[in-house]
């Protein structure tokens, strides 16, 4: 559905989503066993040029992600190279993709070995380099993030 639907539909099942998604619901596993993550990433891509769902998404991906299991998943699923993608494309929300990408990086080892395979380390330390001297809020808290991912 998500798919084949319009940027509306899209959005708005990306909102309901995230709503089930800031419980600890157990049908979270249920509905990423069943390719929601797989329809997540590929709305995301998509509707790259579409701030407001991209944003959805990624904060999306970030609470499944609290899960273990899901991030996982997830991991092997290409969730890493997606958030990479979106880092690269869409600047302005490098903040919440870092954030979510700390989140599938930091609980499983395996998707911390995935980052590292994609060449993303390398890249996550240029971002850090090049916000070292930034001062606005964007700035700290890219490097925030990629202080997070990278740890």
């Amino acid at each position: 559905m998500l798919l084949h639907g319009s940027y509306n539909v899209a959005l708005n099942s990306f909102n309901l989503l995230h709503q089930l998604s800031l419980k600890t619901h157990p049908k979270l596993e249920l509905l990423t066993t069943t390719g929601a993550g797989a329809i997540i990433f590929q709305a995301i891509r998509n509707y790259i040029g579409h701030r407001e769902l991209v944003m959805t998404g990624l904060r999306l991906i970030g609470n499944f992600c609290r899960n273990a299991a899901i991030a996982a998943q997830f991991g092997n699923e290409g969730v890493i190279s997606l958030l990479l993608h979106v880092i690269d494309i869409v600047r302005d929300v490098s903040p919440i993709a870092l954030w979510a990408l700390a989140g599938v990086i930091r609980p499983v080892p395996g998707n911390q070995m995935l980052l590292l395979a994609q060449g993303g380390a390398e890249y996550i330390l240029q971002m850090l380099r090049a916000s070292r001297d930034c001062t606005d809020e964007a700035g700290v808290r890219i490097a925030t993030w990629c202080c997070h991912v990278l740890l």
